[in-house]
């Protein structure tokens, strides 16, 4: 998997450990956009700091619905990431 969106989701933490290890150590997951998750804060920390160091090139995490976030971003120009929880 290189990209993955999900929405509306209670993502555990062996699975968002399974997403870092994919980033971090395969290289293999470049994009990951999370749309109204429940998922734990240290996991939000955990992908942010991989966005930041450019294993993770494309990351975003919101709390609205991935309609709104597209529009939001396309209207604000933003490029790569999110993080409005």
């Amino acid at each position: 998997i290189t990209r993955l969106c999900l929405s509306k989701s209670n993502i555990s933490r062996g699975f968002t450990q399974a997403l870092i290890h994919a980033s971090q150590e395969h290289r293999s997951l470049t994009h990951l956009e999370l749309y109204q998750n429940q998922i734990h804060v240290d996991d939000i920390s955990q992908l942010q700091a991989l966005h930041e160091k450019d294993t993770l090139l494309h990351l975003i995490i919101s709390n609205k619905p991935r309609e709104h976030s597209v529009q939001d971003k396309v209207k604000d120009g933003q490029k790569s990431s999110t993080y409005s929880l």
